[in-house]
């Protein structure tokens, strides 16, 4: 069935929560759904407060696993001596079908309707009465060939990088942050919102505080790092006095074996350059170089000679491609380059 944006354009919470479709995406998303709300909401992010609402009224209607658990025989026994007290009718009664007694059809009716309403508020209330668990997180996966452009509720912007998650709770709004939690690697675009609410991301023993910038956070291994392309933040070891402010054209690294925050230069060009699928390298130096080959690869690199680190290249290098990569540097830089198995070996 194909679905079309303009035929939810105005649709209130109550009809979102009713749509099939729009169950589907809250209860067992997938990438057709995820793609297509998701862009949904890009194209109408007047609606996100309501298609939030929409959500939590899904799932407020749904139980552990998204599903309403079954009544048990107790409860089912309490809602009908509920009904038949209502009726004033006794609880043995037994109602033949064949009866031409148009009484007996109007209570039949009647019951029916009860138990309608009764099941409805007494599976509500159930589960509003878990009020103390926590709340559950949105999550959006890439695998290990894409990236994908998520809008978070506030409109702020996430990239993700191949292989890599990023995850939010679904009371975004009600939250004294604004909170998303990193596994990988992404790029933010950060919206401003009144009253100077924070956005937080967590990535691995970090945390980053923002209030309204672009940065990119490198989360794939307990060395996290963090490049700052515009505006201001604020980088922090929770449960330490440790912290470092960037300012655009700056990265810091958590160093895990002097455990402690290193600050240092950075070409912002190439920290943002993966979102658009390339590498624009100028006068780059082979180390650094390597550097994004162990961020976004997971390759690490060695060099045999000191003097290979400090090469230099210029060109325009697919981001998704590593053999590419790979090929050009040995070409332009007349090297030999081997990969064993997860590093590449510079001769």
């Amino acid at each position: 069935m194909i679905h079309y944006y303009s035929y939810y354009k105005g649709f209130a919470e109550e009809q979102f929560a009713a749509d099939e479709y729009f169950q589907q995406w809250v209860l067992t998303p997938d990438p057709e759904t995820d793609d297509f709300w998701q862009s949904y909401l890009n194209l109408y992010p007047a609606e996100t407060s309501t298609i939030l609402k929409a959500c939590d009224l899904v799932k407020e209607l749904a139980s552990d696993n998204y599903q309403v658990q079954p009544l048990t025989t107790e409860e089912k026994t309490s809602i009908k001596r509920n009904i038949f007290n209502r009726l004033l009718l006794p609880e043995n009664l037994i109602i033949d079908r064949k009866t031409s007694n148009s009484n007996y059809y109007w209570l039949l009716s009647a019951a029916s309707v009860i138990i309608i309403v009764l099941i409805s508020s007494f599976v509500l209330f159930r589960t509003r009465s878990k009020t103390n668990e926590p709340a559950a997180l949105y999550s959006t996966i890439t695998s290990g060939k894409e990236t994908k452009e998520i809008t978070l509720p506030d409109s702020s912007v996430v990239i993700l990088n191949a292989g890599s998650s990023v995850k939010y709770k679904n009371n975004f709004f009600d939250q004294p942050d604004r909170e998303v939690f990193l596994e990988g690697n992404a790029f933010f675009k950060v919206t401003k919102q009144p009253g100077q609410r924070h956005f937080v991301v967590h990535a691995k023993s970090l945390d980053i505080t923002v209030l309204g910038t672009q940065f990119n956070v490198n989360a794939r291994t307990a060395d996290a790092n963090i490049g700052l392309t515009s505006g201001r933040v604020k980088v922090t070891r929770p449960g330490t006095a440790d912290e470092a402010y960037l300012l655009p054209g700056e990265k810091v690294k958590f160093d895990t074996a002097e455990q402690q925050l290193i600050k240092t230069k950075l070409d912002t060009r190439l920290y943002s350059a993966w979102t658009e699928n390339k590498w624009s390298f100028r006068q780059t130096e082979l180390q650094e170089v390597a550097e994004l080959v162990k961020e976004y690869y997971g390759v690490t690199t060695e060099f045999k000679r000191e003097n290979q680190k400090h090469l230099k290249i210029t060109a325009v290098i697919p981001v998704t491609n590593l053999d590419m990569l790979t090929a050009i540097l040995s070409k332009t830089l007349h090297i030999d380059i081997n990969q064993e198995e997860n590093r590449l070996v510079i001769r």
